[in-house]
This record gives structure tokens, C-alpha cells and sequence, in this order.
């Protein structure tokens, strides 16, 4: 058998293959090794791979946390990235402590309560391939303050979050319990309701962890004006307060207003009532031209009538009785009942018309029948969907 030879078509004619001026875009470029003796020929390829980086401007440190929202402890994520490299770096940290060693990509400790401020530092460093080339070290640092902004963990009433609804005739009591978290502690924990500004003077801390802080407020005998949107706010100095609402819902009958809630325009007759959930129901009644007459159910379609809740008072509601006309017929003392399905109230009125022909609404904040009835002469300088007829 005759000596065997090895060449490198097209590159070498000997079994020795030498690149100059190796590029990282030379990555992956195949070549062929060719075996040739007596007639017997074999050949296998080969790929070279090109090993590169880490660069400093390709190593970066991300920071992340996480928190205890028992405790309000945080657990600060570092993870160390480099990218532009091959083969995969290994990394290492130094200048922290870090629960799961020191030789991953990710390092996660937990402060102490007086350390303020780190500054960890990762290495990336390129490995050896297959046992050749060399190593290749970066590192990068970076500054750590170890503070978070307040959050609020929970804000419930009764133990519930969201929306609660309670019966006003139960005058039940609740406890409303706020608690949040922030490094350093919040400063700032008060319960508020829109509306009601002092409101929040009766909210005092009444927990305190090493960075939580609890504070918890009780609404004894819950009535309908207890109802509406709270709101816990949390603020430590660091970042921006965090707020946190619940809704409480009172269901209550129908409750008049006696300052200045009855009035007349162009829109009807408004009142005020104090009402959960909003009054749906109206039945009218003509008591004829004076209270003692007896009383009679008025037309149906002699006046139109609906009820809208405030958007921010939400424990009252607006009221309008629109007649749909001005004629003899109509004119003298009306009552109508407000139903809500709790409840109802009795809403008095006195249609008439003085010397001018012009239409007066007098309203009856005791009802129709009641005893010492006040009298309120509004003068109706329009009339929707009616017209003024003469006397």
C-alpha cells in the first residue's frame, strides 16, 4: 500500500491548512479534507468557527426586585448580560452577596436594613473552544440604590376588596383596613372619601413592619350617606403615590332634602332625594284645589319623571317631574310617591296661576297632607313640552 496523502482542495496541497487575517465573517466557512491512497479516496468538511467578544459596550446589568407583601422585604434581581459573543460567556459577580452564588448570569440578594446603596460588579468571560484560542474577560458595574416607591398591598372593608354593598337598616359596622410597602417605609398612609375632608383625620397607623405600614379605619352604624368611593394612598418619597380605591354601596330608602333641593326651570320640577338603588318608581296624585279634597289618581301621561344618581355624591340623586302641559284641569295640589323598592317618600306640590296668567309652582317640602307644610312660590318662566292657555 502506498503513502497516503491529505490535502485541503482549493485552499492546501498538504494536510497543513493556514488562514491569515481570520474575520468574524469567516464564521462557518466549510472546508474539505481529502484522504487519497492506492485508488482509495475519502473526504469529510469541516467548519471553522470564529470566537469573539465580550466588548465592554456589549455588557450590560439589569436591575429588577421583588417583594415580600407580608413583610414589605424586597429581594433585588442583578442580571448580567453580553451580547455580540460567541461561545456563551461565564459570568461571575463580585462587591455582593448573592443567595445563589456568585457564578451565574442572574444574582439575587437581599439587602440589610442599613444598606442604602451597592455597587456590584459582573465579569463576562469568553471560554476556550474545544481547548484552543483565548480567553476573553469584561466586566461592567452598576449602582444600585436600594429603595422602591410605596405601594398599596391591600385596601378591603370587611376583608373584601372592590365593591361592597351593605343595608342601611342593619346599621351595621365596618372595618376598613389599608396596608402598604415601600423601602423606606411609606410616610404617607391615609384613607380618604371624596366629599368629606375630614374624612381623613380619623385614619392612624395602626401597624408597623420593617417597610409595611398599616392603617384601618371602623364605620359604625353604616348609614346611606356613609356610601361612596374611598381611597387609600401610600407615598414614601420615592416615585409616585400609589392609590388604591373600594366602593361601598348602602341600599336605603328614599330621604328627602330640605336645603334648597326643590326647584322649577325650563328641565321641570328638580328635588333632592338620599336614595340606594335609584328611585324607579312614581305615582301621582291630584289632591284638587286644596289639601283637604279628596285625592285622585292623575293621568298617567300628565307628567314625565326620573331619578339619576351624582357621580361623586353618590348617596343622593336628582329628581325631575317635567308636566307635559298647563291647562285648567291640571292646576292645584299634586303628591307624588318615590319608590325604590326599600322605601318610598311623598313629594307635595301646588300648581296655580296668579293675575298674570303666568303658571307658579308652589312646592310642599312636608307632602300634600302634612301638618305646618311650607310653601315655596317659584314663578315658572318656562314650560316644556306645554303651552300657557288663559285663565
Amino acid at each position: 500500500m502506498g503513502p497516503a496523502t491529505l490535502t485541503w482542495p482549493g485552499h492546501s496541497d498538504t494536510a497543513n491548512l493556514y488562514m491569515e487575517h481570520v474575520q468574524r465573517e469567516d464564521d462557518g466557512t466549510r472546508f474539505t479534507c481529502r484522504l487519497e491512497t492506492d485508488g482509495y479516496k475519502a473526504s469529510k468538511q469541516y467548519a471553522l468557527r470564529v470566537a469573539y467578544g465580550p466588548s465592554s459596550e456589549h455588557l450590560h446589568v439589569n436591575i429588577t426586585y421583588t417583594v415580600n407583601t407580608t413583610t414589605g422585604e424586597p429581594t433585588f434581581h442583578l442580571t448580567c448580560l453580553a451580547t455580540d459573543v460567541y461561545p456563551a460567556p461565564d459570568y461571575s459577580w463580585s462587591h455582593v452577596s448573592c443567595n445563589n452564588g456568585t457564578t451565574s448570569d442572574v444574582c439575587s440578594f437581599t439587602p440589610g436594613p442599613d444598606e442604602h446603596r451597592i455597587v456590584p460588579t459582573c465579569a463576562a468571560e469568553r471560554p476556550f473552544i474545544d481547548g484552543y484560542g483565548t480567553k476573553t474577560a469584561q466586566s461592567d458595574s452598576a449602582t444600585v440604590w436600594l429603595i422602591y416607591e410605596a405601594k398599596v398591598e391591600h385596601f378591603t372593608l370587611n376583608e373584601t376588596e372592590g365593591t361592597l354593598t351593605a343595608n342601611g337598616s342593619d346599621h351595621e359596622t365596618f372595618k376598613m383596613a389599608c396596608k402598604a410597602y415601600g423601602r423606606p417605609p411609606p410616610t404617607v398612609l391615609k384613607i380618604t372619601k371624596p366629599g368629606n375632608a375630614s374624612f381623613a383625620s380619623t385614619s392612624t397607623i395602626t401597624e408597623k413592619g420593617n417597610w409595611s405600614r398599616k392603617t384601618t379605619i371602623v364605620l359604625s352604624d353604616i348609614q346611606c350617606r356613609d356610601m361612596g368611593t374611598y381611597s387609600c394612598t401610600a407615598h414614601n418619597g420615592v416615585g409616585l403615590p400609589d392609590t388604591r380605591s373600594i366602593m361601598l354601596n348602602v341600599r336605603c330608602p328614599p330621604r328627602k332634602y330640605f336645603d334648597e333641593s326643590f326647584s322649577m326651570n325650563q328641565d321641570g320640577i328638580k328635588f333632592t332625594l338620599e336614595a340606594y338603588p335609584v328611585p324607579d318608581d312614581f305615582h301621582f296624585t291630584h289632591l284638587g284645589n286644596t289639601t283637604s279634597n279628596p285625592g285622585q289618581n292623575a293621568p298617567p301621561d300628565m307628567f314625565s319623571s326620573y331619578c339619576v344618581q351624582h357621580e361623586v355624591t353618590t348617596f343622593m340623586v336628582s329628581c325631575v317631574i317635567v308636566p307635559r302641559t298647563f291647562s285648567k284641569e291640571i292646576l292645584g295640589f299634586y303628591t307624588t310617591t318615590v319608590s325604590n323598592g326599600l322605601g318610598s317618600v311623598n313629594i307635595g306640590f301646588y300648581l296655580h296661576r296668579e293675575g298674570t296668567g303666568i303658571p307658579v309652582l308652589w312646592i310642599m317640602l312636608g307632602g300634600a297632607a302634612a301638618t305646618g307644610i311650607v310653601l315655596l312660590n317659584v314663578i315658572i318662566l318656562a314650560v316644556v313640552c306645554g303651552r300657557r292657555e288663559s285663565p
